[in-house]
């Protein structure tokens, strides 16, 4: 069986740069499962807004909180797919009140392909309200995920190698 010329692009070049792109986002979600608490950055300040609202394209649900923190032009924000995390928040933060949040540095969020103003940890007056562990434990989920789909990519692009160099010598 010989490819024709559009299958052999996506053998040679489609396959294992979708392979090498999915393994490199999950080497960055790795990573980002691997972050201590004391390596965050953590701004205490005064709420001046917090709001629910939708993240980018999702027109179906109020998936985010945003917090605005007095003294930062960046707002700060809370994805979270648990619902009860979003009422606990809403319900014991208010505006003016102060609140402690920890969040990645400008190098981790490069390094872990994500935003530097994604909350990791929130709390008020010493009570946690958003533990640092879920943060860590959804990063690691996803990890785990791109990591099999990188790896079911990469066998399949060898197995494509391999049966059709053995069929007609060479792609």
């Amino acid at each position: 069986m010989t490819p024709n010329k559009n299958l052999k692009f996506y053998i040679k070049y489609f396959l294992p740069g979708l392979a090498l792109i999915l393994s490199l986002i999950a080497a960055a979600q790795f990573y980002s499962s691997k972050l201590n608490e004391n390596d965050l950055k953590e701004v205490v300040g005064k709420v001046t807004l917090i709001k629910k609202d939708k993240f980018k394209h999702h027109k179906y649900a109020d998936d985010r909180i945003t917090i605005h923190i007095e003294g930062h032009s960046e707002p700060f924000y809370f994805l979270e797919n648990n619902i009860n995390y979003f009422n606990t928040i809403m319900e014991n933060v208010t505006e003016g009140e102060i609140i402690s949040i920890k969040h990645r540095t400008k190098l981790q969020s490069i390094i872990g392909s994500g935003s530097e103003f994604k909350i990791f940890k929130l709390s008020k007056k010493s009570i946690v309200l958003y533990n640092f562990e879920n943060t860590k434990q959804h990063f690691w989920n996803v990890g785990k995920f791109l990591f099999w789909l990188s790896l079911g990519v990469w066998i399949f692009y060898i197995w494509l190698q391999i049966k059709f160099k053995a069929k007609k010598g060479s792609i």
